[in-house]
């Protein structure tokens, strides 16, 4: 009778340890369970709170584009627009500013505080042996041009420039074959003899001077036999000009030994040492007068 009561006491020893563990391990389950959700929760609000900082500072950045004030350095020239765009290209082309094909912009993509620089390329009138383009460089000499388009100067061409002056906006660059010695008749002698251009001892004295009027237009220079000469299509050659500046009222005396210029609005084109006597090669063309004085 007293074995009973022992088995008794400890089945219901042993199922209260069973209910014990097993609470235990509910609860560890739970917390389990509610760990899990934590990391959850906090991963959901890290994801929220770094895509909301993201699209905020896009927003900031892309609203610096759009309606707010950008410096534009255009060839050293600053002034300010209403940005619209993202891209420099965009802002500029919105804003107006056209480009050229070999013009430089900087930077691609401009940030807030940070200027657009343009780097200008130049218009240069090309004249190849009658073959007329024109060409925009950042090149600064007429060699440099010259070689950046693969034009060789060969021994028999003339260049109305030298290889290094300076290239300037819608210069004029020609480019033509060198003119050959000129068969003239001498008036001492019924036989015809080869004479150096600009050579005066071929003159004609039967042609008078008021046959030949005045001009006014302008007067280009190039570069071939040193000295007081000139190509003209209105006067004789072997003739004597008298070539006045206008603007400052300055002359030079030149002897016709070329047929030019070729160019519209232009009556006169001096030799370079005799450009450069009555004004200054930068600009190119001179506005003159041109006489006949012999």
């Amino acid at each position: 009778m007293g074995i009973l009561p022992k088995f008794k006491r400890l089945f219901l020893k042993i199922n209260s340890q069973d209910s014990q563990l097993t609470i235990k391990k509910t609860k560890n389950k739970n917390i389990l369970i509610k760990r899990r959700k934590l990391i959850i929760f906090l991963f959901l609000i890290a994801g929220f709170l770094t895509s909301f900082l993201f699209f905020k500072v896009s927003a900031k950045e892309d609203s610096f584009l759009f309606g707010q004030e950008i410096v534009i350095v255009d060839n050293g020239l600053e002034f300010k627009i209403k940005a619209v765009g993202k891209t420099s290209e965009e802002i500029l082309k919105n804003a107006g500013i056209s480009l050229n094909e070999k013009d430089l912009v900087f930077p691609l993509e401009p940030k807030e505080g940070e200027k657009i620089i343009i780097s200008r390329s130049v218009p240069v009138n090309l004249d190849f042996f009658g073959k007329k383009e024109k060409i925009y460089t950042r090149e600064k000499t007429v060699g440099e041009f010259l070689k950046e388009n693969k034009i060789e100067i060969k021994e028999n061409y003339v260049l109305n420039y030298n290889l290094d002056d300076k290239i300037f906006p819608e210069i004029e660059i020609e480019i033509k074959e060198k003119p050959k010695p000129v068969l003239v008749k001498k008036e001492t002698s019924s036989n015809f003899t080869t004479n150096p251009p600009g050579s005066f001892n071929n003159y004609n004295s039967s042609l008078q001077q008021s046959n030949y009027p005045s001009q006014i237009g302008l007067a280009s220079w190039y570069s071939y036999v040193p000295g007081n000469y000139c190509a003209s299509l209105s006067f004789p050659i072997g003739s004597q000009l008298l070539v006045t500046n206008l603007a400052n009222g300055k002359s030079v005396i030149v002897t016709v030994n070329d047929r030019g210029p070729f160019i519209g609005g232009r009556v006169i084109d001096l030799e370079r040492s005799a450009f450069l006597q009555i004004g200054s090669l930068s600009g190119g063309v001179l506005r003159v007068k041109v006489e006949r004085i012999r």
